[in-house]
């Protein structure tokens, strides 16, 4: 895939770990491309286009924008679309079916001993898996001490769930060290993640695989 802006002269080509890093030195530079981001990621027009063999695609189903990566947004209703449909898929496949027949069988003769317990006609609705796989309450689980195995453990369930390879950072120098960084991409090319790295400062690192593109304050492009 590449990533390329009407504004812009510089490419990124996307894919199998591909790695870069974008500093923007401009204040209003820096805000205007990450709203105009924002903004496509949303399906709104802008300048930026996604394409893979001349094909456009939209940035919404293969792009993930993370504006803070210690806070990361596991409830997201594309996400929870996405496990939930996962899991009700395998709840209702050959190998697990029967099982999940026989606990809805169990829930509802559980209503039924309930219910007949009272003198009063009563009316419960009927259980199906479906609707129990929703009621259980499944999300991401991304619970670690450890800011940046949380942050790898994301990217591959995005990945996995959704389909969504490319990840854009906003200021990932600000919380990790260089080291940190280094070991963030090692494990990203393996596993076929590519990262976009957006920084509103230049920050001095020297970490292998990562590409760097500045636009200076003159909005000037340095590649």
């Amino acid at each position: 895939m590449k990533l390329v802006s009407s504004n812009w002269e510089h490419t990124f080509k996307l894919g199998d770990g591909e790695c870069y890093r974008l500093i923007i030195e401009n204040p209003i530079t820096f805000r205007t491309y990450l709203q105009e981001l924002r903004n496509q990621l949303e399906e709104q027009e802008g300048n930026l286009v996604l394409s893979e063999n001349n094909k456009i695609l939209k940035l919404k189903d293969h792009v993930l924008l993370i504006d803070n990566p210690l806070i990361l947004d596991t409830a997201d209703k594309k996400i929870t679309l996405k496990l939930l449909s996962s899991l009700k898929n395998f709840a209702l496949s050959e190998d697990i079916f029967t099982k999940s027949s026989g606990i809805i069988a169990d829930l509802e003769r559980y209503a039924l001993l309930i219910t007949d317990t009272f003198d009063q006609s009563i009316k419960y609705s009927t259980p199906d898996i479906p609707s129990l796989i929703k009621f259980l309450g499944f999300e991401i689980d991304l619970d670690y001490e450890d800011p940046l195995e949380m942050l790898l453990e994301y990217f591959n369930a995005i990945h996995s769930l959704c389909g969504i390879t490319t990840f854009i950072i906003v200021n990932l120098t600000s919380y990790f060290s260089e080291a940190e960084i280094s070991l963030l991409l090692s494990n990203c090319i393996s596993q076929k993640h590519s990262l976009l790295l957006i920084e509103s400062h230049n920050t001095d690192i020297n970490v292998d695989f990562l590409k760097t593109i500045i636009i200076d304050k003159d909005n000037c492009e340095i590649f």
